[in-house]
């Protein structure tokens, strides 16, 4: 399978919200599904850049979401059916080459698929917190010289 990266246009928005609920119903599952609405996605990507990743015949896979003012990495969704198949991997290394480092992001600690597939990554943990969605695990990415801040607790 080919994957395809490019920036996100304001015509991806349905897909991209539909892709979002669809993941989120499936993945988070210690959440009332309910609680997840189709209008999620624009509230939580406002003004964050997007990347899309899609196939040879343009089909939504995944995609990354950015605060760029902190190069934080707010969301990163794959396609259920698309799942282990690079196209996360593809989306974080495409940071790389836009994004300075460091890299951070914050990982529901009950996503224990999600952290694990980040620190396989290179992410490693800087700290642990706790918001109104539950505890989360906070990751950084570095090159690898760069020394990374002791672990601490978030409050």
């Amino acid at each position: 399978m080919e994957i395809r990266l490019r920036q996100a246009t304001p015509e991806d928005s349905a897909a991209l919200a539909t892709l979002f609920l669809e993941v989120r119903r499936a993945t988070f599952v210690w959440k009332n599904p309910a609680e997840f609405k189709l209008g999620d996605f624009e509230v939580q990507t406002l003004a964050e850049t997007i990347t899309i990743a899609e196939n040879e015949r343009g089909e939504l896979l995944g995609f990354v979401s950015v605060w760029e003012p902190d190069s934080f990495v707010h969301h990163l969704f794959v396609a259920q059916a698309f799942q282990g198949r690079g196209v996360g991997q593809q989306l974080l290394e495409s940071l790389t080459s836009w994004l300075p480092l460091p890299h951070r992001l914050k990982c529901a600690a009950r996503n224990q698929r999600a952290e694990a597939f980040y620190r396989s990554h290179g992410w490693a943990e800087i700290g642990r917190g706790f918001s109104s969605d539950g505890p989360y695990v906070m990751l950084q990415k570095c090159t690898p010289t760069d020394i990374h801040p002791p672990i601490r607790t978030i409050k």
